[in-house]
């Protein structure tokens, strides 16, 4: 054993585990700031400095010990000077530009450092507690108007989230309290009446089950494929959503958990497609829809409302399409195993990030602060709940290699 793997195998808790707990802490430490002191010009300093110490953080760890030109980080590498450059270039976007490269390079931490048994225990219940502290001053339909209390679909997501994180590992461990917490989860659905987060739920619970994804495995190339197209098809959807659906059955038609199909999406929609027409290379940054908010001073417009439509109206076709690729293959190849000569990742992960994507379409769901750290860590977890599986797992042990290699 090296002087590297002794370190590591050393220290009390590894990466990744630090880095959630950093992020799970700024996730609810920001939301509560957010509701309690609104928008100023402290708060983007208070909001944006403790993400880029995390940030940081992550960078030391991922770039010590690692031979660059045999670590396989090229595209990595490509994509973090490519997103320097043009933040210089835009002078615009930071908070956005900065979400993408932490999301980013978490995703490299679980894979460098992955969890170690003992921890997912305590990042689950810390976890609990964060969504416990978020829905705690939760609205629901009947006082959303109160702005001292965290809007409904915010604690349903995060709810949602949880969800999934406790029926994997119910699924792994067998453990009663996971299933009661996984119960608790859908109930409350129904309280904050999110859509999107009810959907996501059923969708997970779906796939989940339907690829018995506690015992199977899929192709890297496979789940590669099947993320970066769901990322891709978000803008067709917006499109489909904001044109041909609104001509065809129109607003005030259809109501689904009493809210109206069309909440305004469309508009925004509509104003954010204008405005990739004359920035489709570079993008405006967060200058999203800027005349439309100067005009009728609601900041709403700058919110695309669809995480694929939002990277390419903030960065541009050259930034969408590296951020895409470099996010499906960190993805697709996150705790990959080899077996014979292909090459598997396991399914549950996977799943859960499929799911995260088509709730995309509707939402911004890494340029949020309240949700990015959030999707993350619970992928993460997600990732590593086999851990918890008492007899021998049906899917073969990972020799994890002193040096990174991507």
């Amino acid at each position: 054993m090296n002087r590297v793997t002794t370190a590591h195998t050393a220290r009390r808790h590894s990466v990744a585990f630090v880095a959630s707990v950093a992020w799970l802490i700024y996730a609810i430490v920001v939301s509560y700031i957010s509701v309690f002191f609104g928008e100023n010009g402290l708060l983007y300093y208070i909001k944006i400095v403790p993400m880029l110490l995390i940030l940081f953080y992550q960078l030391y760890y991922l770039l010590r010990d690692v031979n660059v030109s045999k670590s396989g980080l090229n595209l990595t590498t490509v994509y973090f000077i490519f997103i320097i450059l043009h933040y210089l270039l835009l002078r615009s976007g930071l908070e956005r530009a900065v979400n993408l490269i932490a999301m980013l390079t978490c995703l490299l931490v679980f894979k460098k450092y992955p969890f170690k048994k003992r921890e997912i225990n305590k990042l689950y219940y810390l976890f609990v507690l964060v969504v416990f502290l978020k829905i705690l001053n939760g609205a629901t339909l009947e006082n959303l108007a109160d702005t001292t209390k965290f809007n409904p679909n915010e604690c349903a997501i995060h709810l949602m989230l949880l969800f999934c994180i406790s029926l994997v590992a119910f699924a792994y461990a067998k453990k009663l309290r996971y299933l009661i917490v996984t119960a608790i989860c859908f109930a409350l659905q129904f309280y904050f009446t999110s859509r999107g987060a009810l959907g996501g739920c059923a969708l997970f619970f779906v796939g989940f089950v339907l690829f018995r994804a506690w015992k199977r495995a899929w192709k890297v190339k496979t789940a590669f494929v099947i993320i970066l197209l769901l990322s891709v098809l978000g803008i067709l959807v917006a499109y489909i959503y904001s044109t041909v659906l609104f001509e065809a059955i129109g607003k005030g038609n259809v109501t689904i958990f009493g809210k109206d199909l069309f909440t305004g999406r469309q508009k925004i929609w509509q104003l954010t497609f204008d405005t990739i027409k004359d920035n489709l290379w570079f993008g405006v940054g967060s200058r999203v829809n800027e005349a439309t908010v100067l005009e009728e001073s609601n900041r709403i417009y700058r919110d695309s409302h669809n995480m694929a439509l939002a990277v390419l109206v903030s960065f541009g076709l050259l930034h969408f399409i590296l951020f895409y690729l470099l996010f499906s293959y960190l993805i697709s190849t996150g705790g990959s195993y080899k077996k014979g000569k292909r090459k598997y990742v396991p399914s549950a992960p996977v799943i859960f990030m499929c799911v995260i994507t088509l709730m995309n379409y509707f939402e911004m769901l890494f340029f949020y602060k309240w949700t990015m750290p959030m999707v993350i860590v619970a992928y993460g977890i997600i990732g590593s709940c086999r851990l918890l599986r008492k007899q021998k797992s049906s899917l073969p042990c990972r020799t994890y290699k002193r040096v990174y290699v991507g």
